[in-house]
Formats: structure tokens, sequence, C-alpha cells
């Protein structure tokens, strides 16, 4: 128990002495006190003004520094803005322009295979099934339209070669002149 009376005594010994010193600094002429205001001889009317200025000074400083860099970034904000909207507009039109591309060329599709059906049989031999139009409906699929393409290159690529056949076939047997036309085989 006396330990603690003793330690207790001197903590407290140590906070009169830290209170003296924060009175010693706010006292006149102490370390956080500001000497001019504190002058003999100044008038309280003299000290107000002085701080007016003060404050005029540092008012016009913030308007003139930090004032005229907000309006430069707010401006150059504004036409960043106006400059995205511009390009996210050109991108939706082209997005659009892309879907009716699309739209476009599967209707076409669908034409040409109309026409490949109703081509004469011997010509262009049409597979029971019947071909129908791939239709790419994402957009990102690119890789998807190009194995398209490719699958009816390869699909192209064997009627070029059924009927580069049948042009032999009808050669060796004389239906077809040289030009390529058919010969009228009935005169023979």
């Amino acid at each position: 128990m006396r330990k603690k009376v003793v330690r207790l005594s001197s903590s407290l010994g140590s906070m009169e002495q830290t209170l003296q010193e924060i009175k010693n600094k706010f006292m006149p002429g102490g370390l956080l006190t500001d000497s001019w205001t504190q002058q003999v001889g100044t008038h309280p009317e003299d000290r107000k003004q002085k701080l007016v200025l003060h404050a005029t000074k540092a008012r016009a400083l913030f308007t003139d520094e930090c004032g005229m860099k907000h309006r430069l970034f707010m401006s150059k904000t504004e036409e960043w803005m106006r400059k995205v909207h511009h390009v996210r507009k050109q991108l939706l039109t082209l997005t659009n322009q892309f879907i009716n591309i699309e739209q476009e060329m599967t209707v076409f599709l669908q034409r040409v295979f109309k026409l490949l059906e109703q081509l004469p049989q011997k010509i262009i031999p049409v597979p029971t099934g019947g071909m129908k139009p791939q239709a790419y409906l994402n957009q990102n699929t690119l890789v998807e339209m190009t194995l398209g393409m490719k699958k009816l290159k390869e699909e192209m690529e064997g009627v070029v070669k059924e009927l580069a056949e049948n042009n032999h076939f009808l050669e060796r047997f004389g239906s077809l002149t040289m030009d390529g036309g058919l010969r009228n085989t009935d005169r023979i």
C-alpha cells in the first residue's frame, strides 16, 4: 500500500510540473502566443486590422491558387466527359451497324440456300436434309463465323469437284461443246 501511495505522489508531482509548463507557454510572451498581439503600445483596433489584413491575404491567395486550379480541372473534366460521351455514341452506332450487317448476311444466306435448293438436282445435288443457314446470334462470335465460313468453303469445294466430274462425264459422252455449252443431242 505504501508503494502505491509513493507512486501516486510522485506522478502527482510530475503532473503539476507539466501543468505549470503549459501555463507558461500560454502566458503573454510564451511560445504559443503571437508576439505582435502583445506588443506594448499597440491598440486592440490595430490588432483587429492586422487580423483582417492577414485573413484577406489568405483568402486572396486561396482564391488565386486553389480556385483557379479547381476551375481549370473542372473545365478539363467537362471536355473529357464530352469526348467520352461522343465516343460512346459512336461505339453504339457501330454496334448497331454490325448487328444490321449480321442480320442482312443471314437473310442473304437464306436466299442463297433457297436458290441452291431450286436448282436441278443433276447440276448441284442438295443433301436430303437441306442446307440451313447458320445464324450468328451472338455479337462476339468472330471465331464461330470464321469456322462457319471455312465449312462453307469446304462445301463449295465439294460442289466444284462434283461439277467438274459431271462436266467430265458429259464431255466423255459428247454432250458438251468445246466452249462449255450444251450440245443439242436431239439433232444427232
